[in-house]
């Protein structure tokens, strides 16, 4: 009995360390390619959030993201001299894809400018009827609204912000989900995809919302695709958002719990900082709902053909 039960001990043991069998960590990404976001990030781009490239991960094919080629972040109103110097003359950037809606820039969170890209601005958020409503209602509240988000780089401002947008009906992770798959989106993606397909073979694209974490997480999520690359690692690369906005995410719930004790009210304010991979997950499982697949979603409705997609691969992966 005593030697079964060893036995036993020994055989658990052994599983627990082949690999898939090791215990996850539930707010860890998983798959059987792990992604690691100290490998992605892009720390020379200096005082800019969330900056990662996607070089390294491999699609089903076989066939590698290149290094340096594709650059997801938040904003880059922080970017300081070494960081444009990065960004012109290491990563070469030749075009920066800002997803703000214009209501967010302002001349605290506009973007530096990088000599030798060429900014295109295509506005990537909720429904503008939603918008236009909340604020046609009351004109006043848009100005206090665009007060606010002048100090929106700051935790309490922030925190100013998710308050303002959650007592005002603006913050909705549903309506995000069903925004994302709408009309108003697939044109900005039509516009998106344009600017991917023709850039030069040695440069880089920014992608960039304000975080860098949802609008610029849906993009990524459809370049992924159309590039032939498992659903599971294209989850892990939108997760890593979390690791790289843990400080904002920490603070913001510290601000939240104390704002209120409501579970929905937290989950929709802490959103503003953090990612859940429910949102991804659903967008996904609609698009394979509707169109039979991701890619084919980017066929019928954005309009992408096959000769895009293996101009996509040609551009952005190699051979391993």
């Amino acid at each position: 009995m005593k030697r079964t039960k060893l036995l036993f001990i020994a055989l658990l043991a052994l599983l627990l360390l082949l690999p898939g069998c090791t215990p996850k960590n539930p707010d860890q990404p998983t798959g059987p390619q792990t992604s690691d976001y100290n490998t992605q990030a892009c720390t020379d781009i200096t005082n800019v959030s969330n900056a990662r490239q996607l070089g390294g991960y491999i699609n089903t094919e076989g066939r590698v993201f290149k290094q340096n080629k594709l650059i997801r972040s938040g904003s880059l109103a922080g970017l300081d001299a070494a960081g444009i110097d990065a960004l012109q003359n290491k990563y070469k950037v030749c075009d920066i894809i800002d997803l703000r809606y214009e209501r967010e820039i302002n001349p605290n969170t506009m973007d530096k400018e990088v000599p030798g890209a060429t900014y295109h601005l295509f506005q990537l958020a909720h429904s503008k009827a939603n918008s236009e409503k909340i604020f046609s209602a009351d004109p006043q509240l848009y100005e206090e609204f665009l007060a606010l988000q002048r100090n929106a780089r700051t935790p309490e401002g922030s925190f100013a912000v998710a308050k303002f947008q959650w007592e005002h009906d603006m913050l909705s992770s549903e309506r995000m989900i069903e925004f994302f798959e709408g009309e108003e989106a697939i044109a900005s993606y039509k516009e998106i995809f344009k600017v991917l397909l023709n850039k030069p073979e040695d440069a880089a694209v920014v992608i960039h919302c304000a975080g860098g974490k949802d609008r610029t997480g849906i993009v990524v999520a459809l370049l992924l695709s159309a590039l032939d690359f498992d659903r599971d690692l294209i989850v892990q690369d939108y997760m890593l958002s979390n690791v790289a906005n843990a400080a904002k995410i920490a603070q913001m719930q510290e601000f939240v719990q104390k704002y209120s004790d409501d579970a929905k009210t937290q989950y929709e304010m802490i959103f503003l900082q953090a990612v859940y991979p429910e949102i991804i997950q659903k967008n996904l499982d609609d698009f394979t709902a509707k169109y039979g697949s991701v890619k084919e979603f980017l066929k019928q409705a954005v309009g992408l053909t096959d000769a895009d997609f293996t101009k996509l691969k040609d551009l952005y992966l190699e051979k391993k």
